[in-house]
């Protein structure tokens, strides 16, 4: 009877334990999905000779349309689609 006692004691700690991280485990899930996204979405590319960040390869700025650096610019670009994408989850 102890034996069993301690069995369903050991598996109902472990669950517990389990449970608590599920919200953590699920925010990194959404936030590197995200990421993954927003490098396949957010790009840069050249159309008739000049040079754009785009999404999903529509062409949406110029280097001259930014006030940065284009690559400041994509950076930028990728995390406000990342933080866009999760406040979108939450």
């Amino acid at each position: 009877m102890k034996k069993l006692q301690d069995f369903w004691q050991a598996i109902c700690r472990k669950w517990c334990k389990y449970r608590a991280n599920w919200k953590e485990r699920q925010h990194n899930r959404v936030r590197r999905q995200a990421v993954r996204e927003s490098r396949r979405a957010v790009q840069v590319r050249e159309f008739d000779g000049e040079v754009y960040i785009c999404l999903n390869g529509v062409p949406m700025l110029t280097e001259a349309d930014t006030k940065a650096d284009i690559l400041m610019a994509l950076t930028a670009a990728r995390r406000n689609y990342v933080f866009y994408k999760i406040s979108q989850y939450e």
